[in-house]
């Protein structure tokens, strides 16, 4: 069910999706927009049940700054063409 493409490995139903598929989807974003949270415990639930890929069109780029002078380090996973523009 699932293929390995050199370090992603994706499932067989994720590797396309048709004009039709994304065409619901943006009108569904549409007609439902992103609530506003109370706590991040609201937010987590709310993503539980809920694709980010039906609410992607009313995403933002967002800019941020790292620094290496942080005392605490984490591993996050980040998208090969994400790690070439931020290194």
């Amino acid at each position: 069910m699932y293929e390995s493409f050199g370090e992603e490995t994706i499932h067989k139903s994720c590797k396309s999706v048709s004009n039709v598929e994304v065409d619901e989807r943006s009108k569904m974003s549409k007609d439902n927009p992103i609530p506003e949270f109370k706590s991040y415990q609201e937010m987590a639930e709310f993503w539980d049940t809920h694709s980010l890929a039906d609410y992607w069109d009313q995403t933002e780029p967002a800019e941020f700054e790292v620094s290496t002078q942080l005392r605490r380090r984490y591993l996050v996973a980040i998208a090969r063409d994400i790690l070439g523009q931020v290194q």
